[in-house]
């Protein structure tokens, strides 16, 4: 039997992304200060009550023979062996270097620097050559990366 586990917290996720997108037509609908069939909001609204249906849909399909601690249940068990997994941890922590270089090493520091900055550290962390080889790599790459587009095609970099 196939499990519904991951139907279930989709359903949940899609409701509550549901509501938010409810929550901000609203919220557009009372600053466009327009009537509803003229307003900006009746498409992200129309969206938002279609998603919340679909995800109701979805719920209740997830629950049908159990129930939603049951559910929740094998979900939990599933998500504490997915934990435990030494890929799991290495996605995190590369998302968060990621996360970084996009929000504190771009805005603060100039592209050739944060970029080097970044392939160092990513590749480093993932270990994926000796230092000598990641040095070289980063500093091609970004090297490429800024002769192409600053230099070749006249395209400003961060």
């Amino acid at each position: 039997m196939v499990s519904k586990k991951f139907d279930f917290v989709s359903a949940l996720a899609l409701i509550l992304t549901s509501f938010y997108v409810i929550y901000g037509s609203i919220d557009i609908y009372q600053q466009a200060k327009e009537p509803m069939y003229l307003s900006p909001a009746l498409m992200p609204l129309t969206l938002g009550v279609l998603l919340l249906f679909c995800s109701l849909l979805l719920l209740a399909a997830s629950l049908k023979g159990s129930n939603p601690g049951e559910r929740w249940a094998e979900f939990r068990q599933w998500w504490d062996a997915v934990k435990k997994e030494e890929s799991t941890k290495s996605m995190f922590i590369g998302t968060i270097i990621i996360g970084l270089y996009t929000y504190v090493l771009l805005p603060l520091v100039p592209f050739v620097v944060s970029t080097s900055i970044f392939l160092l550290v990513l590749m480093a962390y993932l270990k994926v050559g000796s230092k000598g080889k990641i040095i070289i790599i980063s500093a091609a790459t970004v090297a490429i990366v800024f002769g192409l587009f600053q230099g070749l095609f006249h395209v400003p970099l961060p």
